[in-house]
């Protein structure tokens, strides 16, 4: 059995069953600690993002898969960083989310399954990036994102779940960083994935 350094739950575990070369003496035991927790999981940030080279990934501008931060209420060193799951996810819903992030709207979105060309399935796996927020769903009078229900850290998606959005940018910049300004950088560091948080304009660039 083998979990990624990010997974939140067994179902993000994968393992063999039935199929093993171990002894009786090999078989784990564990002693677990009650959970004292009485924070729940907030979304922090979210933006849209791209595959730039084999292990990185940077913001999109307009367009890219959604990737979203969350941490607890009341421990907020304790932190994730994944996907939303596409699972009751809807062109209203998709409207709302282009507009939460800045834009006029939504001209078109999809999962990873059917289009990986911001970021494919199998680089989100490499890197350990699962879903963070599933079942999302937004009234039908809902005028923005405060109004819509979702499941924070708890999903049945598999990484080709993962939405894209193409939304509506109200002029002709590309709202992408200017990686050569290194003064618009601190860095930042959770869950074995480092964060570079650029000041200028609000949003991260992503190593691995």
């Amino acid at each position: 059995m083998y979990c990624l350094y990010d997974a939140r739950n067994i179902s993000d575990c994968s393992a063999d069953l039935m199929d093993h070369d171990c002894s009786a003496g090999e078989s784990v035991w564990l002693e677990c600690e009650e959970g004292s927790s009485d924070g729940e999981w907030q979304v922090v940030s979210a933006g849209l993002y791209r595959t730039v080279g084999d292990m990185e990934i940077e913001p999109s501008g307009s367009a890219g898969v959604v990737l979203i931060e969350l941490a607890m209420t009341d421990d907020e060193s304790r932190r994730a960083f994944g996907t939303l799951c596409d699972d009751r996810f809807n062109n209203h819903t998709a409207q709302l989310a282009c507009q939460s992030l800045g834009y006029a709207g939504v001209t078109q979105w999809g999962n990873v399954g059917s289009m990986g060309e911001y970021i494919s399935r199998s680089v989100l796996e490499e890197l350990g990036l699962s879903t963070v927020v599933d079942e999302m769903t937004c009234p039908a009078d809902a005028t923005d994102m405060n109004s819509c229900d979702a499941d924070l850290m708890d999903h049945d998606c598999s990484a080709g779940e993962s939405v894209w959005l193409q939304c509506e940018n109200d002029d002709d910049d590309d709202d992408e960083i200017d990686d050569d300004d290194e003064e618009n950088y601190i860095d930042l560091e959770f869950g074995g994935v480092k964060l570079a948080l650029n000041l200028g304009n609000v949003r991260e660039r992503i190593h691995f």
